[in-house]
């Protein structure tokens, strides 16, 4: 799986940069930090010569565009103010500034890619509340289709998602107890999101359902969690229960510190988790389609900053 990060997403294929920006209603030379993670052959970037400016060129041309008015989302198709056509790429993805993550892209779109194309968009309060990101997610769906709703959290509340119904109940506490922070915390194993959750003294509940249309095919869950000594919890699935122990917990991710629990389900079906005994951790679950499709996860923390990940336990966040 190659990882790109990009401090500034400069695309050199125009129709979909002008997607991205449509979608943003700015450019994206102000985008701060994007991890795009696909299942491509493994690269380096190298950009091109044509997309090498000078700071103060990017400065000036940056500030320009935040003074333009926003694109309207009231063009009329037929109108002065129609929107523009977005025709196919005119270049080999080969040619691109991000070669494999753009012709797993135009492989979506042709209908020849048989894998999901998955990005990972870390942020603070504008990620974790799913707006910028889910608008962005709504937009590169309808063109590349839908692949799921990916990384949601599981006993975090407050908490939103645009392709999420969920719920959760209970004394849930999360940890670290200010996930912006920037020192480490107890063993640092908070996986991808950044913060693990458990319930406190009494059982607590959890319920998650994809909204319609947001993925294709069958669901694919994948919860992520570890089990103290005693930790119990149960979950509800398609009209089957099933309760996780320490014993039947084998699927160790390697290296992570915790365990998944892969599922499958038709894609009206509720998952529900009730813990029973102790506290279990959950540090995330995953929800995809088993169609083909473009999966944008968010993962946001209030306040958070480049070195709140840096605090993080760096083998399971990998």
């Amino acid at each position: 799986m190659a990882k790109f990060v990009l401090k500034s997403l400069l695309p050199a294929n125009r129709p979909i940069r002008a997607e991205l920006e449509r979608a943003l209603g700015l450019t994206l030379a102000g985008a701060a930090a994007l991890v795009a993670l696909t299942c491509g052959a493994r690269g380096q970037i190298t950009p091109k010569a044509e997309a090498r400016t000078s700071s103060a060129t990017t400065r000036s041309a940056a500030s320009a565009r935040a003074r333009a008015p926003l694109p309207s989302s009231s063009a009329s198709a037929t109108g002065s103010g129609a929107a523009e056509k977005i025709a196919p790429p005119a270049r080999d993805p080969s040619e691109l500034v991000l070669p494999h993550f753009f012709a797993d892209l135009s492989g979506l779109e042709r209908r020849t890619r048989k894998a999901p194309v998955r990005v990972v968009w870390f942020g603070d309060s504008h990620t974790a509340a799913d707006y910028l990101t889910g608008a962005l997610r709504a937009r590169l769906e309808a063109r590349f289709g839908a692949g799921g709703p990916g990384f949601v959290r599981v006993g975090v509340k407050p908490y939103r998602h645009t392709q999420m119904h969920w719920a959760c109940d209970g004394p849930w506490r999360v940890e670290p107890p200010q996930p912006a922070r920037r020192a480490p915390f107890d063993d640092g194993i908070f996986g991808l999101g950044g913060m693990r959750a458990r319930p406190g003294d009494a059982p607590a509940f959890a319920s998650f359902e994809v909204t319609k249309g947001t993925a294709h095919g069958a669901l694919s869950w994948q919860l992520w969690f570890s089990l103290p000594a005693d930790a119990t919890f149960r979950v509800d699935l398609a009209g089957i229960s099933q309760v996780v122990t320490k014993a039947s917990a084998t699927d160790a991710i390697p290296g992570a510190g915790f365990s998944r629990l892969s599922l499958s389900s038709a894609l009206g079906d509720k998952l529900q988790i009730t813990t029973l005994n102790g506290e279990p951790r959950f540090y995330g679950l995953i929800a995809e389609g088993t169609e083909p499709g473009l999966v944008l996860d968010a993962v946001g923390i209030d306040g958070a900053r480049i070195a709140t990940m840096l605090a993080w336990n760096e083998a399971s966040f990998e």
